[in-house]
């Protein structure tokens, strides 16, 4: 008569220990891929959103775009979250990209690749910087904020199909230039004055979301940042600056 066997033995159970360790390495960076995807597709319908929120504000102003200069810290703010807010009940829902979907502290800061901006009110916050190269001034544009002759004041301009509206950005606008160097960090700014580096962050494996003046909306790569028609006179021709490692790698 023989003895029936009640269960594993330790080899097997090490074996079986050892097959489930690697089926879980295999398909954990497969489903943090597929989350990250699936965050971007929210990215790109928050940004959808906004778009249309922003077609229907210029459609009741003549076509402009807001003031965009007269933003005080000692009142609430005036930025774009307070303009579109009227025209979409949720915004308060889609400010932020689900990649960063918080401030890590509600102090007024600039934000990361994972974390969102705060504003200096303390009040609002959020992941998306608006092109401040659209705004129509009511007063003077500051100088240190660039050259009047840059602003496009309003939409329905030739090419609007590569002109920036809002995108993923690390503060609540920027004005970029061709001469910006990109930061030296992959996550955060190195140099807040040069304002592509609002908008150039790896928050989406390399690319980054953005709205254009046509109302659509896509994801492109952060070279391709340099090559967008951010303002007026910008030079979609200037030579590439010096990239960082960080985004040579990027393929």
């Amino acid at each position: 008569m023989t003895k029936r066997r009640n269960g594993f033995t330790l080899v097997e159970l090490l074996v079986v220990i050892s097959i489930i360790a690697i089926l879980l390495a295999v398909l954990m960076p497969a489903l943090s891929k597929a989350r990250n995807q699936g965050k971007m597709v929210i990215c790109k319908s928050n940004l959808k959103q906004f778009g249309l929120c922003y077609a229907l504000y210029v459609e009741q102003n003549n076509g402009y775009f807001e003031n965009g200069v007269n933003y005080d810290v000692n009142k609430d703010s005036t930025m774009w979250i307070d303009t579109l807010r009227p025209y979409y009940a949720d915004i308060d829902q889609m400010r932020c990209c689900p990649m960063a979907p918080k401030p890590v502290q509600m102090t007024a800061q600039q934000g990361t690749s994972k974390s969102a901006w705060v504003y200096y009110n303390n009040k609002d916050y959020g992941s998306y910087a608006v092109n401040g190269w659209l705004c129509n001034p009511n007063k003077e544009f500051p100088s240190s904020w660039g050259a009047p002759a840059n602003l496009w004041r309003k939409a329905n301009q030739k090419g609007a199909n590569n002109i920036p509206v809002i995108a993923d950005g690390l503060w609540f606008h920027a004005l970029p230039l061709s001469t910006d160097r990109p930061s030296t960090y992959s996550d955060r700014m190195s140099d807040s004055l040069k304002n592509m580096q609002r908008v150039c962050s790896d928050r989406h494996g390399g690319k980054t979301n953005l709205v254009f003046m046509d109302w659509s909306v896509r994801n492109v790569g952060l070279k391709e940042l340099w090559k967008l028609k951010w303002h007026k006179n910008y030079n979609t021709n200037d030579r590439d600056p010096f990239w960082p490692a960080w985004i040579n790698r990027i393929r």
